[in-house]
């Protein structure tokens, strides 16, 4: 997760984020339950504010760490646009919450 200042960005626009993934985080999950080995929905998965984090960062990290050129971007990614950076953020998540419950098991 690339960590950047989420006030650099639009607020409403944020919101709005956070809420298309708490809407649409369901999409996903046939994804995530046909492979119980490498996905978890726990506490990061289930952190709507923390992957609209992710996927500011994300936009941020490929835009060099331009954080102007990452706001305008933020700004002109249209609804479909976005869903790619939601998916693999909300797959990144819950591949987290998976690795980190079952880090300490060595069987």
């Amino acid at each position: 997760m690339v960590i950047t200042d989420i006030n650099k960005f639009d607020q409403q626009r944020f919101y709005l984020l956070t809420h298309k993934i708490k809407q649409n985080k369901h999409e996903y999950d046939s994804i995530i339950e046909s492979s119980p080995h490498e996905y978890l929905k726990s506490t990061r998965y289930e952190d709507d504010g923390r992957i609209a984090r992710m996927v500011v960062g994300e936009i941020y990290r490929e835009s060099n760490f331009d954080i102007k050129e990452a706001a305008s971007k933020f700004l002109s990614l249209n609804s479909t646009e976005i869903e790619s950076y939601i998916k693999f953020c909300i797959l990144d998540a819950a591949r987290a919450d998976y690795y980190y419950t079952y880090e300490k098991q060595w069987d």
